[in-house]
């Protein structure tokens, strides 16, 4: 709940909040987004795609990644956006 409500006080809430989105965020029957038409699924869309860590006893490199769940592969199609637009260290640029 404190990354919802943080980036919902921050004016950027997480699509599909029914809980801290405010307004424009009501559930539409089967999609979402009064602003949306209501094409995109009313679920969370709110996902750790990877995790790299260094393991506490073999000091080794560990990195999981995971599928996008299909609510969110479905909204991903829907704006034309593919999994290569999104970069493996959004943290990077920071560093």
């Amino acid at each position: 709940d404190q990354l919802r409500a943080h980036m919902a006080e921050i004016g950027h809430p997480i699509v599909g909040d029914g809980k801290y989105g405010g307004s424009g965020q009501e559930n539409l029957g089967d999609g979402w987004g009064a602003q949306l038409g209501g094409i995109i699924s009313k679920k969370l869309h709110l996902h750790a795609r990877m995790m790299r860590f260094e393991h506490p006893h073999t000091r080794k490199s560990v990195t999981i990644t995971a599928e996008l769940p299909e609510h969110m592969a479905h909204s991903w199609d829907t704006f034309g956006w593919t999994e290569d637009l999104a970069d493996e260290d959004p943290f990077e640029a920071l560093q």
